[in-house]
């Protein structure tokens, strides 16, 4: 009791550093040790022997994370739909705003950001489209590559870049 840390009325365990009731025994210590105890250093899919931190051997661990790629490669195809993309890259790249191709195709911009965050190839084609696409002069004679540009309506990836290093993104 004597290695015992008192922190407001309660006693912090020395050995696993949880927080307990000073009068009361510790419970963390003997739970970490059940748990321990209760680690089966087998393959959870086949049975086979593996290591003290492995939860899969070899060959069951390369089946699943194919499994899982497959897996994430069918909901990044449920994010926007390839067809719609392809629209949304021909509409931007032919000089009409992203606002008005997504409310032409019934979504959000804001859909449309998301998938670009969780798709890099496709964020790359839609900087690429919004490039060709982008007004070559902008109301107001804002410059392309500055806030003004992007307050001007311009969402190129220069304006946007300009915009979060100016420090002007609001959350």
């Amino acid at each position: 009791m004597s290695n015992d840390v008192y922190v407001n009325s309660v006693v912090k365990c020395p050995e696993c550093k949880r927080f307990r009731n000073p009068d009361g025994p510790c419970g963390g210590c003997a739970a970490i040790a059940a748990r321990a105890a209760e680690v089966d250093p087998r393959c959870k899919d086949c049975g086979t022997a593996v290591g003290d931190t492995a939860t899969r051997c070899g060959p069951c661990g390369e089946q699943r994370r194919e499994r899982e790629r497959v897996e994430r490669d069918q909901v990044r195809a449920q994010i926007l739909d390839p067809a719609v993309r392809a629209v949304i890259l021909a509409g931007v790249g032919g000089g009409a705003s992203l606002p008005e191709v997504c409310e032409g195709l019934g979504i959000t911009v804001q859909r449309v950001w998301s998938a670009a965050h969780k798709l890099p190839g496709w964020a790359r084609a839609l900087n690429d489209a919004l490039m060709r696409g982008r007004p070559e002069h902008l109301p107001g004679g804002a410059p392309h590559g500055s806030p003004r540009g992007y307050k001007a309506g311009c969402r190129c990836p220069e304006c946007r870049t300009a915009k979060r290093e100016a420090g002007h993104w609001r959350r």
